[in-house]
């Protein structure tokens, strides 16, 4: 069945189509981020263009899970998404989200709250946070 929410909020036909699912109550199928980007980047370690592998990674695992619903469409489904926060890394979150946003439903199964327009990844007092200023976004708890 589908979540009355996320049908509210599709059914506006947003631009970009993001959705928070804060306790992973959706059923869908999602991607361990961390597990992904751990296995892809094990060899490349020592690299210094560590960064540009983690990119390139990244849209990779996107193409890969990503899943036709038939209530939902196109999506695909984050979790353990913690890795994408880390500093090594130097991922921009906000383009990565915008991108993956408005070429197909993302789904973010996180604990994580927002606020000033910012998503918080587990809580504001750390510094885990992206910008949500120019997206359209639901929430699903």
């Amino acid at each position: 069945m589908m979540n009355s929410n996320l049908s509210s909020y599709l059914s506006k036909n947003p631009k970009y189509r993001l959705v928070f699912d804060l306790s992973s109550s959706l059923e869908v199928e999602s991607v361990d981020v961390g597990t992904y980007l751990a296995d892809a980047l094990q060899t490349k370690a020592q690299k210094a263009n560590l960064n540009m592998y983690a990119s390139d990674a990244i849209r990779k695992m996107i193409r890969q899970h990503t899943h036709e619903h038939p209530e939902y469409g196109r999506y695909v489904a984050l979790c353990n998404i913690g890795i994408l926060f880390e500093p090594a890394l130097s991922f921009n979150l906000e383009t990565i989200v915008e991108q993956t946003a408005k070429d197909e439903l993302l789904i973010i199964q996180a604990k994580g709250g927002i606020a000033n327009e910012r998503f918080y990844f587990l809580s504001q007092q750390n510094n885990y946070s992206f910008s949500l200023k120019n997206l359209t976004y639901t929430i699903v708890e």
